[in-house]
């Protein structure tokens, strides 16, 4: 059981840093913009 939850919980983990990379893919491609100009 134990183990069950620690794969959910990296599972969870790496969701979440997927989401973290795009957001910070998305702010750096705004800031080039921004530099740009």
């Amino acid at each position: 059981m134990e183990h069950y939850v620690e794969r959910t919980l990296l599972n969870e983990l790496v969701e979440v840093a997927k989401k973290l990379k795009e957001c910070l893919a998305i702010l750096d491609a705004r800031a080039k913009k921004r530099t740009k100009r």
